[in-house]
């Protein structure tokens, strides 16, 4: 009985620290960082504040769509949640062609792309046999 006690005494003491030790939330929203962004794409003062403002305008706007779908209680099929979201892009990348070059497009056009799902396998049937 003791050891039981004492292990479960120890594993409250070890959740407590590790939950001490979590980082803080509240911190940038998920999604692109500028500074990784100014790096990676070489963008100029003025372009890291135009594109600041164009990925803080879409995050904000996603968030309402949201939000608004929360409040009336609807749920929007796959389908159309995926059209939405490509909407979104498209509208984005319109922006960003304004302040972008064409090569520093290209980039953020590769940093964009979401990876394949691993589950499906290989898309061509030849490549299976």
């Amino acid at each position: 009985m003791k050891t039981r006690l004492l292990a479960l005494g120890l594993l409250l003491a070890m959740s407590g620290i590790a939950l001490a030790n979590r980082p803080p939330s509240g911190g940038p929203p998920p999604g692109f960082n500028i500074d990784k962004l100014e790096v990676l794409l070489d963008l100029d003062a003025y372009q890291k504040q135009e594109m600041q403002k164009v990925l803080d305008a879409q995050h904000a706007a996603m968030r309402a769509k949201r939000e608004q779908m929360r409040s009336s209680n609807t749920r929007p099929s796959f389908e159309a949640m995926q059209k939405e979201r490509e909407a979104a892009q498209a509208g984005t990348r319109a922006k960003l062609a304004k302040i972008l070059s064409d090569q520093q497009l290209k980039k953020f056009d590769v940093l964009n792309e979401r990876p394949a799902m691993r589950a499906r396998g290989p898309r061509n049937k030849d490549a299976q046999k």
